[in-house]
């Protein structure tokens, strides 16, 4: 339980820690406000902005980025827009194969629901697949190394919603999803964890490039605040408890304040709920 604390709450400050100018901070504050985030924990490194200890924001995509069991996206389901995704292992990180593990373990998840709006034949899988690429510029995920003597394990980029496709029946047009381009990992960590730890953070951060927020985010943030006549706040998925602090202490999106055990045993029904809104084109109720 103490080494899980490192991934979702290691950047921990009692107050912003910005390299900007005070107007700039007040802008990036109010935006990050706006997407539901706790700006209490909020790091800014330059065109780096951490939030709850291992989502990373950049600066000039935040006012583009659209404001868990949680996301910080209104107006879902969506679909991913890169696919295959085509993804790169920097060779610090050694044999990319318990990687590949873990993103086949999203591309294996069934539907999660009784009943699909897209006949089975259309829907009847995730949908997304993962290919390898061995030059960095080729690919739309890349896993980069760091090394750093703190108690992070890892973090990712969040995404980035597009507008839907024009397509016709009968299919379904919904908003895409760019997932975030980069992932990072501490090498001052990564050799000492075993294949099923290296697993669980992967899928973790992972699920963190996808859109999703810690499933017991009401442990940071207060529930929904009304700021210039608009509610904001964490967006459930639909389907997903949310009403108590730790509302599925087995999800592997549960942060370090969770329950969750620090090595892989595969997703909750609900964490498979959360995966298929933000990247399945969604479905109808359980």
């Amino acid at each position: 339980m103490a080494v899980i604390v490192i991934i979702g709450h290691s950047c921990k400050k009692n107050s912003l820690a910005l390299d900007s100018t005070e107007d700039e901070v007040s802008k990036v504050k109010t935006a990050l406000v706006k997407l539901g985030f706790d700006t209490a924990s909020a790091i800014i490194k330059g065109e780096d902005i951490f939030v709850e200890g291992d989502i990373l924001l950049k600066k000039s995509e935040l006012f583009k980025t659209q404001s868990r069991h949680a996301t910080a996206f209104s107006g879902g389901p969506f679909v991913i827009y890169e696919n295959p995704i085509k993804f790169y292992v920097s060779p610090v990180l050694g044999n990319s194969s318990v990687i590949t593990e873990a993103l086949n373990e999203f591309s294996a998840i069934k539907n999660p629901y009784k009943d699909t709006n897209l006949p089975p034949f259309l829907n009847p899988s995730l949908g997304i697949t993962f290919t390898e690429v061995f030059n960095e510029n080729e690919a739309n995920l890349i896993f980069h190394d760091f090394f750093e003597n703190s108690i992070r394990l890892g973090y990712a980029q969040w995404p980035n919603v597009l507008p839907a496709e024009n397509l016709p029946p009968p299919y379904v047009n919904h908003a895409r999803l760019q997932t975030g381009k980069n992932m990072y990992f501490n090498t001052f960590h990564w050799s000492g964890l075993s294949i099923s730890q290296k697993k669980f953070l992967v899928a973790h951060e992972f699920g963190h490039a996808l859109g999703l927020r810690h499933t017991d985010w009401r442990r940071s943030e207060a529930s929904a605040m009304n700021i210039d006549g608009v509610l904001i706040g964490a967006y459930t998925v639909p389907n997903t408890p949310n009403s108590t602090t730790n509302p599925d202490p087995n999800s592997l999106f549960n942060s370090g304040a969770g329950t969750t055990p620090f090595f892989w045993n595969g997703f909750t029904i609900y964490d498979k709920v959360a995966i298929w809104f933000v990247a399945g084109g969604g479905a109808s109720a359980l």
